[in-house]
């Protein structure tokens, strides 16, 4: 993976991290660099943490036009295309990002966050096939795999290639990274879509055998079997999440999801 040749402030940024930075932070930062850039008119380098300011502030124009002054000062920063493909996204200039990113991508091309921004890109102008290449190739070479990474690529595979493989990479990320609830229920989600009810109940029955706290996954359990034809196993499931939150201390039973939850079950148990 290519490491990139900003200031440190920026690493995070570069990286995908999204830094919660109030407005006044960033004002208080513009105006430090305003002046560092007073006295060294030359540096590209700071005029591009500029437009990056500029971007999380939505200043579009701003951010734009700082984009175009880094790149004529310093023509070797060659992560302005990739800030500036970014903040095109953003903006919702999606056709220009992908040109933005393409450029950089060429010049560049192990490159993990420009591959990620384009896939990101891609979905947006919906063509999941492409996305998923960069997906699948972000995937490959992060060091570090989240949840959301796997989630972002398996939304593309569901668009792109259907149920089959976006329950294959599911499966795949959680090879690596454990059993993640999020992801569980991702699955469980594009199985009940597909109308694959039999592998999604499957999947629940195997989740609520490892799990402490179950009342959710039993409602969730209730809601695939009665999609599936079954209703009397799907009541028997809504009274399963009933007893569970029975066992609850009752500080967490008076709590107002729970209240909704129960709700809900008894409505159910009605019908």
């Amino acid at each position: 993976m290519v490491e990139t040749r900003l200031p440190m402030i920026l690493a995070a940024w570069i990286l995908g991290a999204s830094l919660a930075w109030s407005h006044a932070a960033i004002e208080k930062r513009l105006q430090d660099l305003n002046r560092r850039i007073a006295g060294e008119p030359a540096r590209g380098d700071l005029v591009l943490e500029r437009a990056e300011l500029h971007r999380l502030h939505r200043d579009w124009p701003a951010a734009l036009a700082d984009y175009g002054l880094a790149n004529a000062l310093d023509p070797t920063l060659r992560e302005v295309a990739f800030c500036r493909g970014r903040m095109l996204l953003e903006s919702g200039r999606a056709e220009e990002a992908l040109t933005a990113l393409d450029g950089f991508l060429s010049q560049v091309p192990e490159h993990l966050e420009g591959h990620l921004i384009r896939g990101r890109t891609l979905m947006r102008l919906g063509r999941p096939r492409k996305a998923l290449g960069d997906y699948d190739w972000v995937v490959a070479h992060a060091r570090r795999l989240t949840p959301e990474l796997v989630l972002e690529q398996v939304s593309a595979a569901e668009r792109a290639t259907g149920p089959e493989e976006a329950i294959r990479l599911l499966d795949q990320g959680m090879g690596r990274i454990g059993s993640v609830i999020t992801l569980e229920r991702r699955a469980v989600e594009i199985l009940r879509r597909a109308g694959q009810f039999g592998e999604a109940i499957g999947r629940v029955r195997r989740i609520l055998a490892r799990l402490g706290r179950k009342e959710r996954w039993l409602e969730l359990m209730g809601n695939i079997l009665t999609e599936a034809g079954l209703p009397e196993d799907a009541k028997t499931a809504y009274r399963r999440a009933l007893r569970e939150m029975g066992k609850l201390p009752p500080r967490l039973r008076k709590a107002e999801a729970m209240a909704a939850l129960e709700k809900r079950l008894n409505e159910r148990l009605k019908r």
